[in-house]
């Protein structure tokens, strides 16, 4: 393998492949979801929806896979 080994990333990368089908469902419910962050919040901005995105879906691989 190349370079060193990010032990953080390959437990990620592991939770994806274990999680792949939670993952699939989770792509469904993101939109509809960043939808009603759209709808409730419409005073933030686009990328401020994508951090908060960001965060959740962390919090989801941790509790999916834990």
């Amino acid at each position: 393998m190349k370079g060193p080994i990010d032990d953080d990333y390959v437990s990620r990368r592991g939770a994806y492949e274990i999680s792949r089908n939670k993952i699939r469902r989770w792509e469904t419910k993101k939109s509809s979801l960043l939808s009603h962050y759209l709808q409730s919040w419409k005073r933030l901005d686009k990328h401020h929806l994508e951090l908060v995105y960001i965060r959740f879906w962390e919090v989801h691989v941790v509790r999916t896979t834990g």
